[in-house]
């Protein structure tokens, strides 16, 4: 190995990555055995293939990650179980394979990669909010709290722990895109490279499409999710339908350029992809992807047109130019329409058409207002209620119950802003509006001189109108949905990113200027300080758990299973190692009984604290100790003289937990505490 002085850096983040991948992977990954069978071949292969030549890694990650977004529902894994999208699993491998090939062949970065100063910025935006955001739901753990509780963290009674998992996703929804451009424009690879990352991608199009014609035609549970299964849509190998219609509303443009630069076989596939494309997104239920995608379509033949006319090297007169522009549009609308045509009595059967009659029958705009309007006004009321900052990176779903209620609107399951920018803007406030804007700038400044370079470019103007076109649709479906969970959507968006500035008539920041030079790294710093400092204090204060239990009367109840009832019929509940529930303290004796069932309880008696927790955790006071020896309920009788008439959490902490299924072999995986009956109270009453 050379040496090199940036090794030890690589070597420090790569130990530092690998620790917590391996926390990610425990936390949110499910650990089904049969899963995991298929899914940890995948991750080595990416990571080896990565690790040991780049472009091979890359073009197996292209491969797979349109195709893989599934794989959890073949294993009964949906969305009641919380757990990382695949795709996203899959790139943190890929990322990781990355590192470890930069660590064995460190190499000093050629090129300045362009959207790399604002891109970072933004980034190092969204890391700040996160870690902030991620301490207000932990309730600011090791510095208020003695560990991570579960609290109700909103009205819709999500945890701490599904709270911080929102935070966790969200931050990696920025970072992924970010992270994958930055890796493939960084290296500037050869044009064959480029033109294989586009046909492995059409070859997973084709797979992913057949996949949709297989639940169209034979059975829709096949690697379906239950929510599409219950509506009657498709989801191909994707998350979702919605999911699906947008990933073939952003590629079918693509494909269609590629269709245009080669010449040879592939044609046939690529043809094969288009008229299914075209037919499986009446299937996806997705009204936004179908209007982005007809937008984006006429885009693309605005431009392609007079490419196609230079390529032909014709002369033509004027109303000879008019008479081609008619012919070539009636063409693909002709060829659209045969589509129809063959497939008519399927598609008049479709959920899009169904969606489109139900949208016409109550209105348009009445059905916008309705559904996603509230979501629109509670992102612009955050946005408003905290200029600066927002609610934190992966907030805006937490915090949603709670706007809802209070403005009025019903409360429903919390989801995203469906809307990116205000879902943007609601998170990171004005500050992370300005650096999207900015970013938004320069990236239409590429796309510009993109577009004034077409006459030059030659066959690879196909290829760049296809590229434009298909972000184009992405920007259009932004604007009715956000796809933060979504992750193969944000790397289809960025790939084709990528091959604009591959194809464009410039690359990288002009020779001359610093990466990041020192104003700019100063300017960068005040910004994140003074950020950090606002949101800090928002997250102490008005956005703080304690205020929102306060203000909502919030309840708390973590750590405990679900309700059971023992063979005479009294209703319990198992804890996990630790659980707590609010109490109003109604008389001066609090009685209930608890009982353990771990296998060696006899040998090894079970440790139980019970303790008080006032105002919030701002202070702990032990009730009761004991040690569980043998496996019979036992009625325990604590006095509560001091705290009649207030409503307190009561805390079970014990010392080990058990689990059935690995020590008893049945098919229980929880890891049991002990079982608490209900809570009552005796003495003499309160009076009022």
């Amino acid at each position: 190995m050379k040496k090199n002085p940036s090794r030890i850096y690589f070597l420090f983040f790569f130990i530092v990555y690998a620790f917590g991948f391996h926390l990610f992977y425990l936390t949110y990954v499910p650990l089904v055995t049969s899963f995991q069978l298929v899914l940890v071949p995948l991750l080595l292969l990416v990571f080896g293939l990565t690790v040991a030549d780049f472009e091979k890694g890359t073009l197996f990650f292209i491969f797979c990650f349109p195709l893989i977004n599934s794989l959890p529902y073949f294993f009964h894994i949906y969305g009641n179980i919380p757990h990382a999208p695949t795709c996203l699993v899959l790139f943190l491998a890929y990322f990781f394979g990355w590192l470890g090939h930069r660590l064995l062949e460190p190499a000093s970065l050629k090129q300045k990669p362009p959207l790399i100063r604002p891109m970072a910025l933004f980034l190092s935006l969204c890391f700040v909010s996160s870690v902030i955001t991620f301490f207000r739901y932990a309730y600011f753990f090791p510095f208020k709290t003695d560990r991570i509780y579960e609290l109700t963290t909103n009205l819709f009674g999500v945890s701490s722990g599904g709270a911080i998992m929102s935070v966790v996703f969200n931050f990696l929804s920025y970072f992924t895109g970010f992270v994958f451009f930055f890796l493939l424009i960084g290296r500037k690879p050869s044009r064959p490279f480029v033109i294989k990352m586009m046909l492995v991608l059409a070859v997973s199009t084709l797979i992913s499409l057949s996949v949709g014609m297989v639940q169209r035609f034979g059975d829709i549970k096949f690697g379906n999710n239950l929510i599409s299964i219950r509506h009657g849509i498709l989801n191909g190998t994707f998350k979702d339908a919605l999911s699906f219609g947008a990933f073939i509303s952003m590629t079918l443009p693509l494909l269609l350029g590629l269709f245009l630069y080669l010449k040879n076989l592939w044609r046939i596939v690529l043809a094969g992809n288009i008229i299914l494309s075209i037919f499986l997104l009446f299937f996806t239920g997705s009204k936004s992807a179908l209007l982005s995608l007809f937008v984006a379509l006429l885009l693309f033949l605005r431009l392609i047109i007079p490419v196609y006319r230079k390529r032909k090297k014709r002369p033509v007169s004027q109303n000879g130019k008019k008479v081609r522009t008619y012919a070539i549009f009636a063409l693909v609308f002709l060829a659209m329409g045969l589509v129809f045509m063959i497939f008519l009595g399927n598609l008049s059967r479709s959920s899009l058409v169904s969606r489109l009659v139900e949208m016409f029958d109550q209105g348009v705009m009445n059905l916008m207002v309705s559904w996603r309007g509230p979501l629109w006004q509670s992102a612009v009321l955050m946005w408003t209620d905290y200029p600066l900052t927002g609610v934190g990176v992966g907030g805006y779903i937490i915090e949603l119950p709670e706007y809802l209620k209070q403005h009025g609107f019903p409360l429903e399951t919390p989801q995203s802003a469906e809307n990116y920018l205000i879902q943007v803007g609601s998170e990171t406030g004005m500050i992370g509006a300005v650096l999207i804007l900015w970013l938004f700038i320069c990236l239409l400044g590429r796309i510009r001189k993109g577009y004034k370079a077409l006459p030059v470019m030659g066959d690879d103007a196909f290829l760049w109108t296809g590229a434009a076109a298909g972000i184009f649709s992405f920007f259009m479906n932004s604007l009715f949905h956000t796809y933060i969970g979504s992750y193969e959507i944000k790397l289809t968006l960025w790939l084709l990113l990528v091959l604009i500035f591959f194809l464009g008539p410039e690359y990288g920041i002009p020779s001359g200027k610093r990466l990041f030079g020192k104003s700019y790294l100063v300017i960068g710093i005040i910004f994140l300080i003074v950020y950090g400092i606002v949101h800090t204090r928002n997250s102490l204060g008005p956005l703080s758990l304690e205020t929102k239990a306060e203000k909502y009367h919030l309840k708390q109840d973590f750590g405990f299973y679900q309700l059971e009832r023992t063979d005479t019929g009294e209703p319990f509940r198992w804890t996990k190692d630790r659980a707590g529930l609010s109490v109003e303290i109604k008389k001066k004796t609090m009685i209930f009984r608890l009982h353990a069932s771990h296998p060696d309880i006899k040998s090894r008696p079970v440790s139980v604290k019970i303790f008080l927790i006032k105002n919030f955790f701002s202070e702990k006071v032990l009730l009761k100790e004991l040690n569980l020896s043998d496996d019979s309920w036992c009625s325990i009788e604590i006095n509560m003289r001091q705290e009649v008439r207030k409503t307190h959490i009561i805390l079970f902490e014990v010392g080990r937990t058990w689990n059935p299924q690995k020590e008893k072999g049945v098919p229980d995986p929880r890891n049991l505490g002990i079982a608490v009956g209900d809570i009552r109270f005796t003495g003499r009453s309160v009076r009022h």
